[in-house]
């Protein structure tokens, strides 16, 4: 399981950002540090591992399997939901992390990072690489802030590789402000892994899903 790290020292620098905001802002920005960090130490605590998976790969015209994979993991605490990572392929070349944090049955957090290589144009032989992450943090359920950023760079002659480590050049670029509601195309809402959950193995069936319980 991969762990968001690196979220950490960002999740504290956003205290310097809201000097003067409102003292209620700046208190549920405290409050989404502080439950943030016991979520992370919760998880690394003896390399968890999740309480049920959901994988979903369907055929495609011909039966075979698609090149499309997708594994929905679910980790709980004292039998209340506490992180959620769903991890998508939507095609070869492109992977795309989620990561959902939860608090009394309330999203509090939810991180996307993900990383692209696609042609600009059918007649390119150099791929472009992007990767990009997304940050939304919420109130009562509700979205409050919402952050972007995003680094490309064409892949090099040699070995198909950017010159330098496309994360590595992310980490330096400052967060955007954007408005929540142009997330909600490439963010799935919290409440669609939860009717996920719902479903019967026979539902997820019909939905190219398997459901599997590890503890």
């Amino acid at each position: 399981m991969t762990i968001s790290v690196r979220l950490l020292p960002f999740l504290f620098f956003l205290s310097h950002i809201y000097v003067g905001s409102a003292q209620t802002e700046e208190d549920t920005l405290k409050d989404i540090r502080k439950k943030y960090t016991l979520v992370q130490q919760w998880l690394e605590k003896d390399s968890r591992l999740p309480n049920i998976e959901i994988y979903e790969q369907c055929p495609d015209d011909e039966g075979h399997e698609d090149v499309s994979m997708s594994k929905i993991q679910y980790y709980y605490h004292q039998k209340k939901l506490r992180y959620v990572v769903h991890h998508f392929e939507p095609y070869v070349n492109a992977d795309i992390q989620t990561e959902y944090y939860f608090w009394d049955d309330k999203l509090f957090f939810c991180f996307q990072s993900g990383e692209d290589r696609y042609l600009h144009t059918l007649g390119d032989t150099k791929k472009n690489i992007q990767v990009y992450e997304k940050r939304v943090y919420l109130s009562k359920g509700t979205p409050f802030l919402c952050l972007t950023k995003e680094y490309k760079e064409l892949e090099t002659e040699e070995g198909n590789w950017p010159s330098k480590n496309p994360f590595d050049q992310l980490d330096r670029l400052p967060n955007k402000k954007i408005a929540c509601n142009r997330l909600s195309e490439s963010i799935n809402d919290a409440d669609y892994y939860l009717d996920l959950l719902k479903l019967s193995n026979t539902e997820l069936e019909e939905n190219c899903m398997t459901r599997q319980y590890l503890d």
